[in-house]
């Protein structure tokens, strides 16, 4: 907690009930409705690319933001450029950076989803080398 603060919090019964409250009280750090952990054991790493390189970046962020799939832009720069999004559906996140795409997620969750994610992506001209 705090430095200097000898004060004793309630906080809950388990982790899960540790972390609401430390995201949705002043007392701890500023309340924030965004929660997101990804799987370091299940992650795995797909990256999809536009083989005929016409598309840019700004192309490739629009159809990705078009999705809604995110719950949080994790970082959004244009000038560098990169996108990165919080997918809680797939445990993971979704990077677009030029024209590929990259999809960080958990093996072990919604693989049906995932599936029809990446058919999408395939639709869109984006495919594994």
């Amino acid at each position: 907690m705090p430095d200097g603060d000898d004060r004793i919090f309630h906080i809950g019964a388990d982790l899960y009930q540790a972390l609401d409250w430390c995201c949705s009280t002043a007392d701890f750090m500023p309340p924030t409705r965004f929660r997101y952990f990804d799987s370091v054991a299940n992650g795995v790493t797909l990256e999809l690319y536009n083989l005929s390189d016409t598309v840019s970046h700004q192309e490739s962020r629009q159809w990705v933001l078009s999705l809604g799939i995110h719950e949080h832009i994790l970082r959004d720069m244009p000038e560098v450029p990169v996108l990165q999004i919080a997918v809680k559906r797939i445990y993971g996140t979704i990077q677009v950076v030029g024209g590929r795409i990259t999809l960080y997620y958990d093996r072990t969750r919604n693989s049906e989803f995932l599936l029809e994610l990446v058919k999408q992506l395939n639709e869109w001209g984006f495919t594994t080398r």
